[in-house]
């Protein structure tokens, strides 16, 4: 099945980057959906690359839960 034209992203993505003071980073990411409040997207998976010197990483999720993976 292949759907070319008229095919619209089901999240909207919004992001912030921040640079703070010591070489760190804050971003923060928020996935809206652009469909019908009564449907349900389970299980919602995001990978996010991160470079490997990535330290100290605090994930904070509003609803639901959130992973770092190494």
């Amino acid at each position: 099945f292949r759907k070319s034209n008229n095919f619209f992203n089901p999240f909207l993505i919004i992001y912030s980057k921040n640079e703070l003071p010591g070489n760190k980073f804050d971003i923060k990411i928020n996935i809206k959906s652009t469909y019908d409040s009564k449907l349900v997207a389970s299980p919602l998976v995001m990978t996010i690359p991160l470079p490997l010197s990535a330290y100290d990483v605090e994930v904070t999720s509003v609803l639901g839960r959130g992973k770092y993976f190494p």
